[in-house]
């Protein structure tokens, strides 16, 4: 079993930490930590991109119970409705607010320039690491 430091810096603003539900390891795996570093180098470029306005993480990788748990408490329990190939399960997305900027600022700023996924219509901005260029509403 390996152990994760959870106060590891996966890059210059952003710790192992940040992209855990209350630091808990729970489910991580160490190809999910490399994914999360690549993450963390890409929310750099979004930090500079943004104004160099730090961006507080509100959701990152998510264990599979968490990812359960999180869709529960939104009233959906029918796993049919639940996308269980979510980024957030890959250490491949992230959930967040620029501090001094709101979401739709922010988006509208990525939207042209972002080659990857992009959550639109929420109150945060969600952004994956997916191999292709696509705008989705949520779910």
């Amino acid at each position: 079993m390996t152990v994760f430091d959870v106060n590891e810096k996966l890059s210059p603003h952003f710790t192992l930490r940040e992209f855990l539900k209350d630091g808990n390891p729970e489910g991580l795996t160490v190809e999910i930590v490399a994914n999360l570093k690549s993450l963390a180098i890409h929310l750099e470029d979004v930090r500079k991109l943004l104004g160099n306005r730090p961006l507080r993480i509100t959701s990152g990788f998510r264990s599979i119970q968490e990812h359960l748990r999180i869709y529960a408490a939104m009233g959906i329990t029918d796993k049919r409705r639940i996308p269980m190939k979510s980024y957030h399960l890959y250490g491949m997305a992230a959930d967040f607010m620029v501090i001094g900027m709101s979401s739709a600022a922010a988006r509208r700023i990525l939207d042209p320039i972002w080659p990857y996924g992009m959550e639109i219509g929420t109150p945060h901005v969600h952004l994956d690491l997916r191999p292709k260029k696509e705008r989705f509403p949520p779910k």
